[in-house]
């Protein structure tokens, strides 16, 4: 079932927040509401993957543990909340409970619903390991100021937070969209590894390689990976679009699912 909360977020959010020791996996997406059903970017079609923004494909199959999914975007459109809510409790299973909540990402808001819940987690003991943050804020056209400044304050605001020492455990948990790239743009990655090793940026084009040939022929296509920076970056990056079929953890990495179907041949 889904819960649509528009108004004093945190104060009706504090009692799911007391009760997060119910929950197996914690995922919440921010600015993943489905704006258009068709997104075109430089002559490539795509169909929008906003809907697995909220509700993961490596969630979708899962019905033994028990999830807590939390949306936070500007839902104030009503007819919008109602098809969000109508989608998402079609496909939901019994053990997953979702929120939606009607809410920019104000820098006051990140600290104050960020703080509250990782202070809950952090007395809980909450593995890390279960829990993501997915920041999708990413602008298909040329953003305005106010846009592009979002778009770079948000992921460092709730990063800056989970630095902290007192949410140190959690330091990894934020994961960033890589946006409208095309070969990239199912995968999401954990935003602090990739600003912490800027060789990855280097080979941006050979990881897009890797994964331009498996989608054109999944089965014939293979790699003998030797490349310590690549192994880093598909190991590190993880698709919203697939179902979780190779492990019992909240997600499996490319590098993980490559592996198991013989398209990564390690060394």
């Amino acid at each position: 079932m889904t819960e649509i909360i528009e108004d004093n977020i945190i104060e009706n959010m504090s009692n799911i927040f007391k009760h997060l020791c119910e929950y197996d996996y914690i995922y919440i997406s921010i600015g993943s509401k489905i704006n258009e059903n068709i997104v075109s970017k430089r002559g490539k079609i795509y169909m929008s993957n906003a809907f697995e923004q909220i509700y993961p494909g490596f969630l979708q199959y899962n019905e033994t543990h028990k999830i807590l999914l939390i949306a936070i975007d500007d839902f104030r459109n009503r007819e919008k909340q109602r098809m969000h809510k109508i989608k998402i409790d079609s496909i939901l299973t019994p053990n997953i409970k979702c929120y939606i909540l009607n809410q920019i990402c104000t820098d006051k808001f990140i600290t104050s619903f960020f703080s509250y819940i990782f202070d809950e987690l952090t007395i809980l003991n909450f593995k890390a390991e279960n829990i993501m943050i997915a920041n999708f804020i990413r602008f298909l056209h040329i953003p305005n100021k106010k846009e592009e400044t979002d778009e770079i304050m948000i992921p460092e605001m709730i990063q800056s937070l989970l630095n902290k020492d007192i949410y140190k455990p959690y330091e990894h948990c934020l994961y960033q969209w890589f946006g409208y790239k095309h070969y990239f743009y199912n995968c999401i990655y954990p935003y602090k590894k990739f600003k912490q090793n800027p060789m990855v940026y280097n080979k941006i084009h050979f990881v897009e390689e890797i994964l331009k040939k498996t989608k054109n022929k999944p089965c014939s296509s293979n790699f003998v990976l030797q490349d310590e920076t690549i192994a880093y970056m598909l190991n590190n990056m993880y698709s919203i679009s697939d179902p979780n079929v190779v492990s019992l953890d909240l997600v499996v990495s490319v590098y993980k699912d490559y592996s198991a179907m013989g398209i990564i041949i390690p060394i």
